[in-house]
């Protein structure tokens, strides 16, 4: 029962970082770049484990990492909760 939860939890969050990875990247075209939201997210998350300056590449594959497990976590956790 709790495995079938987390499973759907899964894929109800990868669901979610896709609608919201879209939106981000929208807001990213209106201010100069697609992966602008994902860069600055990455960089910050780089930063805040007192990394090298990372490179952009890196820094964007980093905060779409981020962002997918961030919204599968949540997934998980409203599958979990809910009844």
């Amino acid at each position: 029962m709790l495995a079938d939860r987390i499973r759907n939890g899964v894929s109800i969050g990868l669901i979610g970082a896709a609608a919201t990875a879209g939106g981000l990247v929208g807001l990213g075209l209106r201010h100069g770049g697609a992966t602008r939201p994902f860069e600055m997210g990455g960089r910050a998350l780089l930063g805040a484990w007192r990394l090298a300056t990372p490179v952009e590449g890196v820094a964007i594959s980093v905060g779409v990492v981020a962002h997918l497990l961030w919204m599968t976590l949540w997934g998980v956790c409203f599958s979990v909760v809910a009844t």
